[in-house]
């Protein structure tokens, strides 16, 4: 089975909470907010209270783009990012 095969059997977008989806889509790369709402399956407030729940739990990170001083950008912070390869290669151990 092939990489994507697989990524799209344990990620399917539509079995994942709002964390879920949107850890899932700043894996790839830092993401502006509007990308974010445009991806996630759920509202607008709904997606913000989860991120600022995400941010002050320390999961992500925010900072304003240089470009637009209107536009935060979102990425997953490497301390969580960290817990997330060490709680897979734990599962691979199993």
């Amino acid at each position: 089975m092939s990489q994507k095969n697989k990524d799209s059997i344990f990620f399917s977008q539509e079995l994942l909470t709002v964390e879920g989806q949107i850890v899932k889509f700043l894996l790839e790369k830092e993401r502006a907010a509007g990308e974010i709402y445009n991806f996630v399956r759920a509202s607008q407030t709904t997606i913000s209270r989860k991120i600022a729940r995400m941010i002050n739990q320390g999961m992500i990170e925010c900072r304003i783009s240089t470009i637009d001083r209107r536009v935060p950008i979102y990425k997953i912070a490497d301390s969580y990012l960290r817990f997330l390869h060490q709680d897979a290669a734990e599962s691979v151990d199993l």
